[in-house]
């Protein structure tokens, strides 16, 4: 069942133009547009809100299936669309029988973003840094799996 956008009732009208012009960037671009389309068929709900107290830029709700983006936490479209890459990823993934909640499915989640962000897959230098930040970022996760062995050690 495909779902679509929708609009929380902390979104001014300045908020949804904003958001409309995100929906260009989504059919502009294939990593997005898969991204979006995946969310569709799993039948995910994508809301978009404006809550200065909601510390996520986006999240994924396993139990509700529901994809939260908080445009109070963005400064352009582009960044809006990051995040729905990202938290597809987290959604598909999910979908796909993976443990989530740790920190290699956050780090696969930011490679998917760098694809998007990039227009290319991250190099192996480029995916050591992105799993060091990862790291750094969500320390209090598990760590799952380790990417590369040697990054483990």
């Amino acid at each position: 069942m495909a779902r679509k956008i929708t609009f929380d009732s902390t979104l001014s009208e300045g908020d949804k133009a904003f958001a409309y012009r995100m929906g260009a960037l989504v059919e502009e671009s294939l990593v997005a547009r898969h991204s979006y389309t995946r969310l569709q068929q799993q039948g995910t709900d994508v809301i978009l809100v404006n809550d200065r107290n909601m510390g996520e830029l986006g999240l994924f709700d396993r139990a509700q299936n529901k994809v939260t983006i908080n445009l109070a936490r963005h400064s352009s479209p582009e960044e809006f669309v990051s995040t729905l890459v990202h938290e597809s990823a987290h959604q598909t993934r999910y979908f796909r029988g993976f443990k989530p909640d740790n920190i290699y499915e956050e780090y696969f989640a930011f490679r998917r973003e760098f694809l998007f962000n990039n227009g290319r897959r991250p190099s192996l230098v480029e995916r050591q840094q992105l799993w060091n930040e990862v790291q750094q970022m969500y320390s209090d996760l598990p760590v799952g799996r380790i990417p590369v062995q040697s990054w483990g050690k």
